[in-house]
């Protein structure tokens, strides 16, 4: 190999970071524990603060590009297992139908889902409102043949701290709480139980699996009351359901192979960002009140409609909601424009109908052994800290290294550039090995890859600079160290 050239460069920084190398350095602990130390206040500090917002910007954009990244190759096969029917502007419009809507009009919609007989529906609409209206007796009928029905069809309603539907419905529907946290994250994170309480989507799929359909998990049952205490992170879909194909503007087609389509969203990121990547259709199957109801349809027309409506339908959890602008919750899915909450349900559903509780969880619960009921709770920030370790740590050991690598008179240019580049695939490489161990082995929302690339980079540039090297000069005199030794210059690393 020539000496001078790009591979004698790369032999050359790969020799001096080998560990005898490394630990040539007279002092080489002590020195290195000084920097590690004040790489470590920084990078905590900055963990702890999340950079007074920068921290939240990145995680959230860290988890659009994860679920945007792997959405292609996640299995599908639930995708159409939860229909969502949704009220929505329009609809109140072609009804002639007023805001809010009457206990009358939500019978009129639920006896329509009940005509195609579901497994169970949510009724994301909070009965309480406590007004005089006569059509409520029809509301409790049709309420009253869901019960009644062989076998029982559930119709679950949302209920909140302070928050309870009217005592002449309470005993023909089932609670679920809902709740929404204010988290970077807080729209993709999804609790399950709360003490006694379910979410609607853990509600759900409890009845589902009590009905002996666990989804594509079916030990789920055996272990409801135990695997299901952490809360699920969404992984949300991408490739709309055919069933959806009616719909104008989608990017995604379901026949599309997954290789096809990441390549596409990686395209698409590069070059538009994360948002030109989004599919604007509904990932589940989609059934507007219109449709449902079908007033004025031609009778042949309701007969075709009632066949497709039926597939969609029958025997499967429905998800009745509204997105109604300026009145409904709405949330910002990493692969989608902004939907209903209701989307948000139906997501979670489905993520526990194909993963039972092999669900990806925002934290880790661990029985500490020897002990009864202590438990140990391992979320993605503790992981961020023990990762921020691990590379300030190798950064903290080997600076020192690539500083005399560096300041060599011969090509400076090149040898900073090819340092640089080492690094970085170096780091990356480690942060995506830790990030794939979580979600494809521990299954845990995976650490800020890009907040904690960021950090270390914004480290390692900072070190040598006149503040942090103030700050090791002092601390090594503290513990009277040597300035200089015969190999290692200065405690800063650089040469001088």
């Amino acid at each position: 190999m020539a000496r001078g050239g790009t591979g004698w460069l790369i032999c050359e920084l790969l020799r001096r970071y080998h560990p005898r190398a490394l630990t040539r350095c007279r002092c080489w602990l002590e020195k290195g524990l000084i920097r590690l130390s004040v790489s470590l206040a920084f990078g905590l500090f900055g963990l702890q603060t999340g950079f007074f917002g920068v921290g939240e910007l990145t995680e959230r954009f860290n988890y659009r590009i994860y679920n945007l990244f792997a959405a292609p190759f996640r299995n599908t096969a639930q995708r159409d297992s939860v229909p969502l029917v949704l009220v929505d502007d329009e609809d109140l419009k072609r009804h002639d139908w007023l805001w809010p809507m009457d206990y009358g009009q939500h019978a009129h919609v639920l006896e329509a889902i009940l005509e195609f007989n579901p497994r169970s529906v949510f009724m994301d609409f909070i009965l309480r409102d406590r007004r005089d209206d006569p059509t409520l007796d029809r509301l409790v009928q049709v309420l009253t043949r869901y019960k009644n029905s062989k076998p029982e069809i559930p119709v679950f309603v949302p209920v909140g701290k302070f928050t309870r539907p009217r005592a002449e419905l309470r005993q023909l529907t089932r609670p679920a709480l809902v709740e929404l946290g204010t988290e970077p994250l807080a729209h993709d994170q999804y609790f399950l139980t709360f003490k006694h309480h379910e979410s609607p989507a853990f509600a759900l799929y409890r009845f589902a699996c009590e009905r002996s359909d666990c989804g594509l998990d079916g030990s789920a049952l055996s272990v409801l009351d135990t695997n299901f205490s952490s809360p699920l992170q969404i992984e949300w879909g991408l490739v709309p359901t055919p069933e959806n194909e009616f719909l104008e503007g989608c990017k995604y087609k379901a026949d599309q192979g997954s290789w096809s389509v990441f390549v596409y969203v990686i395209g698409r990121t590069f070059w538009g960002g994360a948002k030109a990547a989004e599919e604007p259709c509904p990932y589940m199957p989609l059934i507007s009140l219109t449709n449902l109801v079908r007033r004025g349809f031609p009778k042949d027309l309701r007969e075709q409609f009632a066949v497709e409506l039926r597939k969609r339908i029958e025997g499967k959890d429905v998800i009745y909601s509204q997105a109604i602008f300026g009145v409904s919750s709405f949330v910002d899915p990493p692969t989608n424009p902004s939907v209903s909450s209701g989307y948000r349900h139906a997501m979670a559903l489905e993520n526990l109908h194909r993963d039972g509780d092999g669900y990806l969880k925002t934290e880790l619960k661990l029985r500490v052994p020897g002990t009864d009921d202590m438990v140990l709770t391992i979320g993605p920030g503790t992981f961020s800290m023990a990762t921020f370790v691990i590379l300030a740590t190798i950064h903290a050991f080997v600076s020192f290294s690539t500083s005399r690598f560096q300041n060599s008179k011969d090509r400076p240019l090149q040898r900073h550039l090819l340092s640089a580049s080492v690094a970085t695939i170096f780091y990356l490489s480690i942060l995506v090995a830790i990030a794939a161990t979580q979600v494809l082995v521990l299954r845990l929302t995976p650490v800020n890859l890009i907040g904690l690339f960021g950090l270390i980079a914004l480290v390692s540039g900072l070190t040598g600079s006149f503040y942090l090297l103030q700050m090791e000069t002092f601390l090594a005199r503290v513990l009277a160290l040597p300035e200089k030794s015969s190999i290692c210059e200065q405690t800063s690393g650089e040469t001088a």
